[in-house]
């Protein structure tokens, strides 16, 4: 029940309830294979059953094969610009075959200007995922936004899918208007023979969540802005039915060339319709911020965020979730490095706290223009309480990623 998010190829982390404006402006138009990659993961207990405390089957270290390869096309014109980017993932596994899956993720962004004064967006991401892939989607390999472990309320196998559109007026150079609107939809979809053996069920069916929002903006000078931001969602899952408030008050700033940050903070309450539900609807306080640094080799970006309720409709009353990145890429060097952590927390609910935290790791060595070899570790750890247990996998992929020079279906 935070406000809706955008991803550029699956759902990330709650956001504040200020809308995330996607990066449109593509340097072509037409067609481009994006990438192409073979790879080989280890996966250290393959998910055991502890999802489920009642059922307590584990899995075995197992080993996985694939490949992957994603499909953008662009049209920039005078006043739009659109962008779609599909990526296909087949895993097969040595030791439990009928895990083998075929994942799937799409975006969409697209932006056209009616008037010199206002403006329409409107931005899609959707996924199919598999639950072991968890561990390692905020890896560089996975080019995904940051993804939350939560999704294993879900089950094995999942369909998250997230749509935004915003409309804007430009009141004058310095001051703007936006509405939007917007769902989320969270899905179970069927699993296999060994998933079900192994404990790793839905504990959440579906999840439905529509989202609307009005936003006030002003640019103090070129390097600061300030804005109001107002919320309202409807949440529906299989524990909740509720509605969700919020208002934020929202400060951007870039400090210098290299340095950027922002701050928000308000209010907002959750109001359950259901009165069997025992669920705080007293207001609650609402704090975020992001920090980065960018320098030719190196981009570092932290972001933090208190909100009311959950995304999942678990019942939370807050979510309180962070995320920490590093990028490592000297010009001219054929190597690069990433780290990224991250943690949420599910809290004050009808439900046990959930908590979530993941770490990746990933080092590339480029071979030659277009080619290259790609190594990442992975650690994921999920802890329900006594009801929906916990679990702490690991993951190692080894890849080769073949990137053409632009324009090849173009």
């Amino acid at each position: 029940m935070t406000a809706l998010f955008c991803s550029a190829a699956t759902i990330i982390w709650p956001a504040a309830a200020q809308t995330q404006e996607p990066q449109l402006i593509q340097p072509h138009s037409g067609f481009q294979l994006d990438s192409v990659s073979a790879f080989t993961a280890y996966y250290s207990d393959g998910f055991a059953a502890n999802l489920v405390p009642l059922q307590s089957a584990a899995l075995a270290p197992d080993v996985a094969m694939g490949a992957a390869a994603t499909l953008s096309w662009n049209n920039v014109t005078e006043r739009s610009n659109v962008s779609v980017t599909y990526t296909a993932d087949y895993s097969g596994r040595v030791r439990y075959s009928s895990w083998d899956a075929l994942n799937h993720r799409l975006s969409m962004n697209a932006a056209r200007h009616l008037t010199p004064l206002w403006e329409f967006r409107f931005a899609l991401g959707a996924g199919v995922s598999t639950s072991d892939q968890l561990v390692l989607l905020n890896g560089e390999l996975s080019g995904a936004a940051p993804v939350s472990a939560s999704l294993l309320l879900f089950g094995e196998r999942s369909l998250s899918a997230t749509a935004l559109m915003s409309l804007s007026y430009k009141l004058s150079s310095r001051t703007s208007l936006a509405w939007h609107v917007g769902g989320t939809r969270y899905q179970s979809l069927a699993g296999n023979d060994a998933a079900a053996q192994a404990g790793v069920v839905s504990l959440l069916s579906q999840s439905t969540t529509a989202s609307a929002g009005f936003d006030v903006s002003h640019s103090l000078s070129p390097r600061t802005q300030v804005g109001l931001t107002f919320g309202t969602n409807r949440l529906i899952s299989g524990f909740l039915d509720a509605w969700s408030q919020s208002g934020i008050v929202f400060l951007n700033r870039a400090l210098s060339q290299r340095w950027f940050a922002a701050v928000r903070g308000g209010g907002g309450f959750v109001h359950p319709l259901q009165r069997e539900v025992n669920l705080t609807s007293a207001p609650q306080y609402l704090a975020g911020g992001n920090l980065g640094y960018k320098t030719p080799a190196n981009t570092l970006q932290v972001s933090f965020d208190r909100t009311v309720g959950d995304t999942y409709g678990l019942g939370a009353a807050t979510t309180v979730s962070g995320f920490a990145s590093w990028t490592w890429a000297q010009p001219g060097s054929p190597w690069s490095l990433r780290a990224s952590v991250g943690e949420q927390q599910l809290e004050h609910g009808v439900l046990p706290t959930v908590r979530t935290r993941q770490m990746t790791f990933s080092i590339g060595r480029a071979i030659n223009r277009n080619l290259q070899l790609m190594a990442e570790y992975g650690y994921m750890q999920y802890s329900g309480g006594a009801l929906f247990g916990s679990i702490s996998p690991t993951a190692v992929r080894l890849a080769m990623v073949w990137r053409p020079g632009p324009g090849l279906l173009h």
